[in-house]
């Protein structure tokens, strides 16, 4: 009863119109379907995404990925205990045999992965975040803190922003409170860029993030604390942003709305950021690899500010080792398809957990209706989420996945 029967892999849409893979798992009377997200920031040290390069989709159809699951991965899980979630994701590793999944593909093996702690959650009858929070044996389920990113720039829009994310983070009483306070700041900020800028400046970005034509790097910051001003919220709501600074990084030289810095210019210049702006967190402020440059951040900031390590981490243990000794990072960015199995996500959570790091549960640029991240960070007491703005399905799906578990938590 709780073996897998069959595997059915298709291609479809993520929310860029980009092709993707998704999954059906059926065991028994019972099936679930799991879907793979896609960035657009991506760094280098992630797991591989396989797509054909070909004529269809202009080179971006994962044709060959969905082969790999219905021709070699479905069959070799035929008959596998789904509720044995190491073993099966041993098998999807193993079947790869390359560090970086570049065999099957990420993107072929991490739906496989997701359809098995669903499909065992199914059979347990219990909710997956409950199912994953044994996995990973969390001591106590928690809500995450939400980043919620309401104004767009870098590799997510067409826009002169260099900063690519610009969250508003409530810290009110209750997560029903919280999801409020970003669903009001977010509706507040449109209508404030609408009189600044005028009609057509309302537009969002990859993450329903607005992107508004601001050419500086204080607008954002200054325009969400009006809204906050202008919502009472101020001691409830702190900013934070994902620098993305890999995207602008260049010949040893930060280039941040056309002003060029050295790294060791660019270490001053976000120090000065987080001091004006209270930031309560920041994401890649420097390049994958300029670890030199973290540290530097870390000693001057690290004591009050989340400095988190998404790039330059990239949810693999072997980085996050790197980054822990070289005392780089407070936080990490966990993302599912940066490593490709839930067990090597599990993995850096409890690295990230013994080390004292916290650790965010994020979304991708190009994301699907699925909402498996949402129970994923609850399952695994996340300390933070990132879903984008609280608009556009696929980004709502997440929200409103939430919702249900804090519901669920309260009776």
């Amino acid at each position: 009863m709780n073996t897998i029967d069959k595997i059915v892999a298709r291609q479809v849409l993520d929310s860029r119109g980009k092709p993707t893979v998704e999954v059906d798992m059926y065991c028994g009377i019972d099936w679930v379907r799991a879907m793979t997200p896609s960035g657009a920031s991506t760094g280098q040290f992630e797991a591989h995404e396989l797509r054909d390069k070909g004529s269809h989709y202009f080179g971006q159809s994962v044709l060959k990925a969905v082969q790999n699951v219905n021709e070699i991965i479905g069959p070799k899980l035929q008959g596998e205990s789904v509720e044995d979630q190491a073993h099966i994701d041993e098998i999807l590793v193993h079947l790869d045999g390359t560090p970086n999944k570049r065999n099957l593909g990420a993107n072929a093996i991490l739906p496989v992965s997701i359809a098995t702690v669903k499909m065992a959650a199914t059979k347990r009858r219990i909710p997956q975040f409950r199912y994953i929070a044994e996995l990973a044996e969390t001591p106590r389920v928690q809500m995450p803190l939400l980043f919620a990113n309401v104004i767009n720039g870098g590799l997510h829009a067409d826009s002169k922003l260099n900063i690519q994310e610009h969250w508003v983070i409530p810290q009110r009483a209750t997560f029903a409170e919280n999801i409020e306070a970003c669903v009001m700041l977010y509706n507040v900020i449109g209508t404030m860029i609408h009189k600044k800028y005028g009609i057509g400046t309302t537009n969002v970005g990859d993450e329903g993030g607005f992107v508004p034509p601001m050419t500086k790097v204080n607008e954002p910051f200054d325009l969400m604390l009006s809204a906050i001003k202008e919502l009472n919220l101020a001691r409830t709501v702190r900013l934070g942003a994902d620098l993305a600074a890999s995207s602008f990084y260049a010949d040893g030289k930060y280039e941040l709305q056309e002003k060029a810095f050295t790294t060791e210019e660019f270490v001053a210049v976000v120090k000065e950021m987080i001091d004006h702006y209270e930031l309560f967190a920041v994401e890649d402020p420097f390049e994958e690899n300029d670890f030199r440059s973290f540290s530097a951040l870390m000693a001057a900031k690290g004591g009050n500010t989340w400095i988190i390590g998404d790039d330059l981490t990239v949810t693999n243990v072997e980085r996050l080792q790197k980054a822990d000794t070289q005392k780089a990072c407070n936080a990490v960015i966990i993302k599912p398809n940066q490593i490709g199995t839930i067990s090597e996500v599990i993995q850096a959570v409890q690295f990230a957990r013994s080390h004292k790091m916290r650790y965010i549960v994020s979304h991708r640029s190009g994301e699907t209706e699925d909402s498996f991240i949402a129970e994923l960070a609850v399952g695994l007491a996340a300390d933070a989420i990132k879903l984008g703005a609280p608009a556009r399905g696929e980004r709502t799906a997440k929200y409103n996945e939430l919702i249900r578990i804090d519901q669920l938590l309260q009776n």
